[in-house]
């Protein structure tokens, strides 16, 4: 996450995975920002969001931001990392 966007983080994601793109089924659910506060005090400068997803076999991921924020936040994804 970039220096500049530090409030710029979904107040609640959703995340569904896919084999074929067609059919997604729900791998999480809920607030990062627990994530997102303890990557803060590890990286103050650039925190991240680390989530552990249940193992599936997909090839596809889908992530929704399905919460709001009292200010006019908005969310935008600098760099995704995803391992097997």
């Amino acid at each position: 996450m970039d220096r500049r966007s530090f409030g710029d983080y979904p107040r609640r994601l959703e995340i569904d995975g896919s084999p074929d793109g067609v059919t997604f089924a729900p791998l999480f659910a809920g607030s990062v920002l627990t994530p997102f506060a303890s990557s803060l005090v590890e990286q103050p400068v650039s925190p991240r969001i680390d989530l552990r997803l249940p193992p599936a076999a997909i090839r596809y991921l889908r992530l929704r931001q399905t919460g709001r924020a009292v200010r006019n936040w908005h969310w935008s994804v600098h760099e995704i990392r995803v391992w097997e």
